[in-house]
């Protein structure tokens, strides 16, 4: 049966067996039957225009018959009007290859499912996925019918998966790790590249794919706690990082191993299935062979470091007491003869005061004057080699205190201008304490050379240490000089007027440095000098 339609769209006529009338007053059934498939048409051409999929229905020459609302979105074109006499043609936005591909196919066939393309539209490239099926009209007229869906979201993502699965293999062969999966079961599924280097083989990958190693059954990682990690990850737990002594597994020893053992160090997590159970056991092992070695290596050459700086400490004890003992012996052999020397030569200045004329009794005094200095060295290094011990507990010292005692031993300082900042209170050997008040501000006494002398000291705390200032205005010292200064019997004047044994400083120097500081100097020719001795912070009272 089919319908004619009068200028208003509706049916007029239905023509089958026979033609009925179109005056509806007389047909009240027909009239009916008629309205009946006016709704019909009407459901199916909306749920035609309003399908999300594109509905194409094309000739055998790739025209567009009728294309829904979809269809045209999807393949850029205007919403098609089939009323119009507009031609369009498929093979415009699919291509002719295409067309003529889905066309013999479909008469081949009868239908076509599955079938993705791209194709060039105004808004860009997109992929497309075809359904397609054949059928005749009313006249015998093939026709094809097309059903398509814009999936180029979706062809991406897959593209974009592709790739990622690409880059995760990639990088799951080439990794430096090594990376073995086992079953639940402790069997191998998969491993890469550097777990066979591991195993010290070179040819032999695919026949290690097919031994029947058991994880479970490895002594090593028994011996070593790895199965206990990896029960860990089979009850969800957090694992640790475990090193292991790798023993290769007899199952592993093909005829090109090279190697019997391997230091590893293991990591194991869990792979889950789609409902969050654990399906693997990933385990990542990394060769740290070197490394233990150098470690072994390391730890031996200690050992041995330990025991000769032991043997050699145990020698410079030996040396040191001997020097000790040395220097006091010597200091006292020599002391005797001195004050023999220094006596006698009092006694005959005394004796023949009479008979020795006026250069004699110079010559005498000279004498007597190199004598006392002698002994003023032999003095200096028997505190030289004291300097080094530690006599005494540490007490409590307030430095004002040590301070206005030392100055009151040299009665010229009563004419000086003294400054002195409020000084700290210290924990240390008080002995050592004067020594470098006192050598020092002796320093500054014996050179002095201005009408106006000036001495002082200041106090200055840091985040790790304290400074001492030790400053006066007497004739400085050249820059050249002020390293020299601090060795032992170094002494810039020589003569006999300042009576200087070239000890003082040293002692200073290694006074401080026993007590983890260091002493330096500001100093220039004419400008006066000052000695600045640091001292860390532990020695301060709170």
């Amino acid at each position: 049966m089919k319908e004619r339609y009068d200028e208003n769209d509706e049916i007029m006529e239905l023509i089958g067996l026979g033609r009925f009338s179109s005056h509806k007053s007389y047909y009240p059934e027909l009239q009916k039957k008629i309205k009946e498939l006016e709704e019909e048409k009407e459901k199916y051409k909306s749920l035609f225009e309003n399908v999300i999929s594109g509905i194409l229905r094309l000739d055998t020459n790739g025209r567009i018959l009728n294309a829904n609302f979809s269809a045209s979105e999807i393949l850029g074109i205007p919403e098609f009007d089939v009323s119009s006499n507009e031609i369009r043609f498929i093979q415009k936005y699919i291509g002719e290859k295409s067309f003529n591909e889905l066309k013999e196919y479909i008469d081949k066939k009868g239908s076509l499912l599955g079938y993705e393309t791209e194709i060039e539209t105004d808004y860009g490239k997109r992929w497309l996925h075809l359904n397609a099926s054949n059928s005749l009209g009313v006249n015998s007229e093939k026709s094809y019918d097309i059903v398509l869906e814009d999936i180029t979201k979706n062809h991406e993502f897959r593209i974009q998966l592709e790739n990622s699965e690409k880059r995760n293999r990639e990088l799951f062969e080439n990794s430096p790790l090594s990376i073995v999966v086992y079953d639940l079961d402790g069997y191998l599924v998969k491993f890469n590249r550097s777990f066979v280097e591991l195993l010290g083989l070179n040819s032999d990958y695919e026949l290690l794919k097919n031994h029947s190693y058991n994880i479970f059954k490895d002594k090593s990682f028994v011996k070593y706690g790895v199965i206990e990690q990896v029960k860990k990850v089979m009850n969800g737990e957090n694992t640790d990082i475990v090193e292991c002594l790798y023993e290769i597994p007899e199952d592993f020893k093909f005829g090109s191993s090279r190697i019997s053992s391997v230091w590893v160090k293991v990591h194991c997590y869990g792979d889950c299935d789609e409902d969050g159970n654990i399906a693997h056991i990933f385990m990542l092992l990394e060769n740290v062979s070197k490394r233990k070695r150098a470690e072994n290596e390391l730890r031996d050459l200690n050992q041995s470091l330990e025991i000769r700086v032991k043997n050699r400490t145990e020698e410079l004890e030996k040396i040191n007491n001997e020097l000790k003992d040395f220097a006091y012996i010597v200091s006292h052999d020599l002391k005797a003869p001195l004050r023999g020397i220094s006596q006698i030569s009092s006694w005959l200045k005394e004796d023949y005061a009479e008979r020795i004329d006026d250069e004699g009794r110079q010559l005498f005094d000279l004498m007597m004057d190199r004598t006392k200095k002698m002994e003023m060295m032999i003095e200096g290094i028997l505190e030289y080699s004291r300097a080094g011990r530690k006599i005494k507990e540490y007490e409590e010292i307030d430095l004002n205190e040590v301070f206005l005692e030392t100055i009151g031993i040299f009665p010229e300082i009563k004419d000086y201008a003294v400054s002195k900042m409020n000084l700290p209170v210290i924990f240390a050997e008080k002995l050592k304490v004067e020594q470098i008040f006192q050598n020092l501000i002796s320093n500054s006494v014996k050179y002095m050379d201005k009408a106006e002398p000036k001495i002082g000291i200041k106090f200055q705390q840091k985040e790790d240490h304290f400074s001492l200032f030790f400053c006066d205005n007497g004739c400085g010292i050249e820059e050249k000089y002020h390293k020299k200064i601090f060795e032992i019997f170094q002494t810039l004047d020589t003569s006999d007027k300042k009576r200087g044994t070239g000890i003082g400083l040293a002692l200073v120097k290694k006074i401080v440095e026993n007590y983890g500081g260091s002493i330096e100097l500001k100093s220039k020719a004419n400008e006066g000098t000052c000695m600045i001795v640091n001292f860390p912070n532990e020695y301060l009272k709170k």
